[in-house]
């Protein structure tokens, strides 16, 4: 029983650090595109990235809320996608 404990743990510590991380790389994602001559893309990852906080502190402090346990997150998966292309990351995102 342990042992999914922990695997659910990870899981969770994954998922919650992919989610938090998706603003932090969304802006990151934003700024690369000025001066690319992409508006569009520039607006959309805007829009992406100042909503994905919200959604993510929603999520988060409801889990923490219902399981009493504070979450800890994973550093490198914070930043996971920054070196990748927008579009590349957001997709990979979707599928997590």
């Amino acid at each position: 029983m342990a042992e999914i404990e922990k695997e659910t743990d990870d899981n969770i510590v994954e998922f919650f650090s992919m989610l938090l991380g998706a603003k932090l790389v969304g802006h990151v994602q934003h700024f690369k595109t000025v001066g690319k001559g992409s508006y569009a893309k520039h607006k959309a990852l805007d829009e992406f990235y100042k909503g994905a906080g919200d959604i993510a502190d929603s999520i988060i402090e409801a889990y923490q809320g219902c399981s009493g346990e504070l979450v800890t997150f994973d550093s490198e998966i914070l930043t996971y996608g920054v070196d990748m292309e927008a579009l590349e990351y957001l997709t990979e995102l979707r599928t997590v």
